[in-house]
């Protein structure tokens, strides 16, 4: 991983790749990652905690702390998306304000 981010610096979004490779471990159940609790527990977030230091030692501004969650692996999906689909139901992602009004998928 190290390496892949030496060589792909300036082509594409290190984020991208890193969510990629969770999903990708969750989806194939290796190393105890699994698609069912994927926001509460997966690989992006245990690598960066490992590799970064900046989250783990949480460094304030102003009296907010830096922090991150294992839900932050995904964005939140805008409000304006959610509530402007007429024809179906968009579910907001886990640990977002409105996860609470999920419908659970078929």
């Amino acid at each position: 991983m190290d390496e892949r981010a030496r060589e792909l610096y300036l082509e594409e979004h290190r984020k991208v790749e890193l969510t990629r490779i969770a999903f990708l471990k969750a989806q194939m159940g290796l190393e105890g990652y699994s698609l069912n609790n994927f926001s509460n527990k997966n690989w992006y977030f245990d690598r960066i905690m490992k590799k970064n230091n900046f989250y783990a030692t949480q460094y304030f501004y102003s009296s907010n702390p830096y922090v991150m969650e294992p839900y932050h692996v995904l964005w939140p999906v805008p409000l304006t998306a959610i509530t402007s689909n007429t024809q179906g139901r968009i579910n907001q992602n886990i640990g977002y304000f409105g996860a609470e009004d999920n419908i659970p998928v078929e």
